[in-house]
């Protein structure tokens, strides 16, 4: 179904069209005329495009009389001379010209039509005539006289045409009177309907001029006021401009404090009372993980715990109540990724105009990566408190067992081996060899513990620990190494013991056995995920398919003496933890409770190549020779001299001490100036408080460069222990030693 509304705009829209061309002049009148002016036009557009045609086609369907011939031809023309009228604005001429014309035309056609129109046709076609006569001189004319003569016009005309009737049709006289009462009085009736309208529209019009009058007085006021409105005019525009200079800055100062929310490195946000994200700023994105669209509107309940969201709710509710900062530390998000992070937050109220509380705004950073760091430092704090205390323990005590093994050394070598004494002294040396092993554990977080670095390739390390340990084991290891594996600087005894202590404990973590695979690949740290400085790196993992490591022990198992086992140290994975630490490393741990244990260590990558060492012909042994003389020993420790002493003596060596380098130089140039040279000079390489070996050899070294020196020490791992022949020795041997190791230490320098 087609709208009214539409349908009237079609039927209007040509209409207006016209109204608007004929009657352009009399949009400046008053508005009575201008109706009247449209009613008119109204009419006489009806007359020409319908009333007139429709004449003409009737022409060929009955026979016309004279008037009838003529009138279609003349109205049409008459209505054309009435539009010019009514186009120039000369509206009454061209009222009264209608009336004029539609009065004769239809009182000839009535009078003069064809003699075979039918009476009672043309009777009722004057009460159309009278009624249309009767009403359009109200509509049209804006005077009572024009009004009034119309109406006698078409009495008199009325009269003319029943006195026409009688004469022409001989109708009774009373049927003739009855017709004639009947038309009057309809006149009567509608000329007094339509005249108390015209007097309405008359009343209409004078209140319409009154209040014309009235409104240009009003006008008038109005225009005296002008000036008056137009200075406060001129001052709202300056006071406009002002606020549009003042609204442009603020915008612009908007728009800076935007940028730099936008660049700051810090996240920034803004809640309402509800918690609920109404802003967040680039940086705060990226902590999150999500967009800004998807953050406006979560709350603290969807990125965190329910613990950490009750904790930030009670933070909130203390800073609306107070109106304080309040400085949130160590708050727990999880991101998009579901990885936790640490927050530190700062966060104040957001007040409106009137000071009240409408949200919060703050500044929060990601503070993950140094609380890490900083748990890494309280680690290697404690590392290094128990590496202080280690040293000296391991030292003094490696002394002491030196002299133990020493002399169990000489009470085997005493007796027969089918004698009882001599397996007691055998478990007595294996006690003491293991207690060795324990100063070396100790010595790794002393300054003794420093590695010894060498270019290497640590696949066969790998390969060769791994291997070892699991030797005759139920466990099968899996190899996954790179071939194009970075060398690296590493200590190779150190880094041997890391593998042989975390495959040690995949081992444990498999009592009924199963697979170890050790990864290696070479890899570049570009981001923070990792604590340390962007390079290559060799990526080292050790995975069992043990029963994993609880979660409660997770952040201890680095730490000194901490251990779930009942015959463990505690210090397998503290050693390893400071020996990469040492080598500029890092070493992590994933676990998953009956799942499994993966441990991955990084290590720096260096693009250095292996070099092979040339050894020094002084320090080689005459072949086929045995050399028995004099051997120097330089140590401050009484129980080490006097057991090496005999371990020496045994050998059938003569022995001579000193108790530092000082002394040893003194009495070593004494010897060969004398022409009794010795053979051999066995330096402690630390003497608390005095010379040790590494000075005295370099000048002994400069007086007889043919001199040939062991250097000993409980620090197995001191830098002048793994290089030795570039400080000038021939050879090394590591407190505690057996007799044995002493002769094989001897026998590889002299023969």
């Amino acid at each position: 179904m087609i709208p009214y509304s539409n349908v009237h705009m079609k039927v209007m829209f040509p209409f207006n069209k016209i109204s608007n061309y004929f009657l352009e002049q009399y949009h400046t009148t008053d508005y009575v005329t201008l109706q009247k002016a449209k009613t008119l036009l109204a009419i006489l557009m009806v007359i020409l495009l319908i009333v007139c045609p429709s004449f003409i086609i009737s022409a060929f369907m009955r026979e016309l009389g004279p008037a009838e011939k003529i009138a279609p031809t003349a109205v049409f023309f008459s209505i054309l001379i009435i539009l010019v009228l009514l186009k120039k604005g000369k509206f009454p001429p061209a009222a009264h010209s209608f009336m004029a014309i539609s009065l004769t035309a239809l009182w000839l056609v009535m009078f003069l039509g064809s003699d075979k129109g039918n009476a009672i046709i043309k009777m009722d076609t004057i009460v159309l005539i009278l009624g249309l006569m009767t009403s359009l001189p109200l509509i049209i004319s804006r005077r009572a006289r024009d009004v009034l003569i119309y109406f006698i016009i078409n009495a008199v005309m009325l009269t003319l045409f029943v006195i026409y009737l009688k004469f022409e049709y001989n109708f009774d006289q009373g049927l003739i009177t009855e017709y004639f009462q009947d038309n009057l009085i309809a006149m009567i009736f509608i000329g007094v309907i339509s005249y108390q309208i015209f007097t309405i529209h008359r009343q209409a019009l004078e209140k319409a001029k009154l209040a014309e009058l009235e409104i240009t007085s009003q006008n008038e006021e109005l225009r005296a006021s002008n000036e008056e409105f137009e200075a406060i005019n001129e001052e709202l525009i300056q006071s406009q401009q002002e606020l549009l200079k003042r609204e442009k800055a603020l915008k612009e100062s908007e728009e800076r404090y935007r940028n730099i929310i936008q660049s700051i490195q810090e996240g920034y946000f803004e809640v309402d009372l509800k918690g609920r994200f109404m802003f967040v700023n680039k940086s705060l994105e990226e902590f999150s993980g999500y967009t800004m669209q998807e953050l406006i509107g979560m709350d603290n309940r969807n990125y965190t715990t329910v613990k950490w969201s009750q904790w930030i709710y009670n933070i909130f509710n203390k800073i609306y109540r107070t109106g304080e900062t309040e400085e949130i530390i160590d708050f727990e998000i999880i991101n998009r990724n579901g990885e936790i992070k640490t927050m530190e937050v700062s966060a104040s109220l957001i007040r409106d105009a009137s000071g009240e509380g409408i949200g919060f705004r703050g500044i929060t950073r990601d503070v993950t990566q140094r609380k890490k760091q900083e748990e890494e430092i309280l680690k290697i704090k404690k590392i290094e408190s128990l590496g202080l205390l280690a040293g000296g323990i391991a030292h003094d005590f490696n002394n002491i067992l030196t002299a133990i093994v020493g002399n169990i050394s000489l009470a085997k070598n005493s007796i027969t081996a089918d004698n009882d004494a001599h397996d007691m002294l055998n478990s007595a040396e294996k006690a003491s060899l293991r207690a060795r092993d324990l100063t070396q554990q100790l010595l790794t977080f002393s300054r003794g513990g420093a590695p010894i670095k060498k270019i290497t390739t640590i696949r066969d390390i790998l390969v060769d620990t791994v291997d070892f340990v699991l030797r005759g084991s139920n466990v099968s290891p899996q190899f996954e190494l790179d071939d194009d594996l970075h060398n690296v600087e590493i200590d190779p005894g150190q880094i041997s013991q890391v593998i042989h202590n975390l495959t040690i404990n995949a081992l444990q973590a498999m009592p009924e056995g199963g697979t170890i695979t050790v990864t290696a690949k070479s890899t570049g740290l570009k981001n923070k995920t990792i604590p340390l400085p962007k390079g290559d790196y060799i990526m080292i993992s050790i995975t069992d398919q043990g029963k994993g490591i609880p979660e409660k022990d997770m952040a201890n198992i680095f730490d000194p003496y901490f251990t779930t086992k009942k015959d463990g140290t505690g210090l397998g994975l503290t050693i390893s933890y400071s020996i990469i630490k040492n080598h500029g490393g890092y070493i992590k741990v994933k676990s998953e409770v009956s799942h499994g244990t993966t441990f991955t260590m990084y290590l720096p990558a260096s693009e250095k190549t292996i070099n092979n060492h040339v050894i020094d012909p002084i320090c080689q042994p005459e072949p086929e020779t045995t050399i028995r003389g004099k051997i120097l020993i330089m140590d401050d420790d009484k129980m080490v001299i006097d057991t090496t002493g005999m371990m020496l003596k045994n050998m059938g060596y003569s022995v001579d001490f000193t108790s530092n380098g000082n002394e040893a130089i003194e009495v070593y140039k004494a010897a060969y100036r004398k022409g009794e040279p010795y053979v051999l000079v066995i330096m402690d390489l630390t003497i608390p408080g005095s010379m040790g070996g590494k000075e005295a050899i370099s000048v002994l070294r400069e007086f007889d460069p043919g001199i040939r020196a062991i250097v000993s020490s409980g620090y197995s791992n001191d830098p002048v222990m793994a290089q030795y022949r570039e400080h000038g020795f021939c050879g090394v041997i590591v407190k505690p030693y057996t007799l044995n190791d002493l002769r094989l230490a001897i026998t590889q320098i002299i023969g």
